[in-house]
């Protein structure tokens, strides 16, 4: 700490600033179609190599006492959908 305070004390040292390379490779690519209007309830999720997915709802209203028994059809409940890579 010491080390430290004596540069403070030297004066302003100049930064320098030099360019980095860098590049971007997807790996993978997924499509989603969350055609909802058209009687579908649970969207289609399609990805180039098979990655896992998981698909979630969350009740925007409170869930009914059937729904609680276990029953885990997304089918006709509105909901925010949530999918997780």
């Amino acid at each position: 700490m010491a080390g430290l305070l004596g540069l403070a004390t030297l004066g302003v040292v100049k930064a320098q600033y030099t360019s980095m390379h860098v590049s971007l490779v997807i790996q993978e690519s997924c499509t989603v179609d969350a055609s909802s209007g058209q009687g579908k309830a649970v969207p289609d999720v399609a990805c180039l190599h098979d990655a896992p997915y998981r698909i979630s709802m969350t009740p925007v209203e409170p869930v009914p006492s059937s729904a609680a028994s276990g029953h885990t059809d997304m089918a006709g409940q509105d909901g925010v959908r949530t999918i997780a890579f």
